[in-house]
């Protein structure tokens, strides 16, 4: 009997989890955000399911006390901040335990697919809002299209996200085949959200996936490069602001399309707050934080950007295996580039 009840126990724990997850990805799928109702009722939902998981599972005193800390900090910055993506991420990442992580991922990319398939092919129909804008890019006025989604951007952002989850699905199986259909793709998606960036992003993305694959094992100072994307964003978007009156920043928040300007704008004149804050007297309302660094700084404070850098970090550092390189440097017990007996980490 007990076996049988620690069987349907974990069986309970572990849907309780994939539901959660499932209604969180669908609401990204299909362009939900924190000004749609839709997205407060599904997540509500997915919270009552996240909360049988947590409960489900054992937890040792000092993951608790981390899992303590992170949900204080995320209350806190929602209560704030009025967004509930802060604790709906915490949520994530505490209730991952236990869980296989690369079938749940290979869950979501379906999830994720068709949702997102279902938005645009909708919105290509006439049968959900597309919303469109009138931008000016190279001096000629052209027509963006959400295409089921709120911006062009947020369009291709989705896009991009869904290569994400394809490439990791794929693992070591991707292909240049795979990256050619995915590049067309991109180039279709950037046909109507006119949305440089996304494309750029997605584009170099493809083609370091498709190198990490072929590469299969990297070298020490590959794994030291893979820890740069984090300072340089950081400094970046927090240093470039403060440099407009330099004609080479100048021109490069051209491009940007003013998001230097805009970052500017909201690190000099909003508070920042250890807890998180809602932004207050924003003169203009095109004046957007179109930063996410920015964004979550601003927005859920500082405490949580410190504790979303370290976990970055971490993470990074796990998957790229550079402390494993640094500690070992490829000395005695160690295989080629410093990995013990030519294993690949799980």
């Amino acid at each position: 009997m007990d076996r049988g009840y620690g069987m349907t126990k974990n069986r309970v724990k572990e849907l309780s989890y994939v539901l959660f997850f499932i209604l969180m990805i669908f609401s990204k799928g299909i362009g939900l955000d924190s000004g749609n109702k839709m997205y407060y009722v599904l997540s509500m939902a997915a919270c009552l399911c996240v909360g049988v998981k947590l409960i489900l599972t054992k937890y040792k005193v000092h993951e608790i006390a981390v899992m303590a800390l992170l949900c204080i900090v995320a209350f806190a910055a929602y209560r704030n901040s009025g967004r509930l993506g802060i604790v709906l991420s915490v949520l994530t990442v505490i209730g991952l335990k236990d869980m296989d992580v690369k079938k749940l991922f290979r869950l979501g990319t379906v999830v994720y697919g068709c949702s997102f398939m279902f938005t645009v092919t909708a919105a290509k129909l006439g049968l959900i809002g597309n919303s469109m804008v009138v931008h000016e890019k190279a001096g000629e006025e052209l027509i963006r299209w959400g295409m089921g989604y709120s911006t062009g951007n947020v369009f291709h952002v989705s896009y991009f996200m869904l290569t994400v989850l394809l490439c990791y699905s794929l693992g070591k199986r991707y292909h240049w085949r795979h990256m050619l259909i995915l590049m067309v793709g991109n180039g279709l998606a950037y046909i109507y959200s006119l949305s440089y960036t996304g494309a750029l992003v997605t584009a170099f993305y493809l083609f370091l996936n498709l190198y990490a694959v072929k590469r299969k094992r990297l070298g020490r100072a590959e794994r030291i490069v893979c820890q740069l994307p984090l300072p340089l964003c950081l400094l970046f978007s927090f240093g470039a602001p403060f440099l407009l009156q330099y004609p080479i920043v100048q021109k490069l928040d051209e491009l940007l399309q003013a998001r230097l300007t805009f970052s500017a704008y909201y690190l000099q004149n909003q508070p920042i707050t250890l807890l998180g804050a809602r932004m207050q007297d924003v003169p203009y309302f095109w004046v957007i934080m179109d930063n996410g660094y920015v964004y979550f700084l601003m927005t859920f404070g500082t405490v949580a950007f410190g504790l979303f850098c370290i976990g970055y970090a971490v993470v990074i550092g796990r998957f790229s295996r550079v402390g494993q390189c640094i500690s070992r440097g490829g000395k005695s017990g160690s295989g080629e580039n410093g990995e013990k007996d030519g294993k690949e980490p799980e």
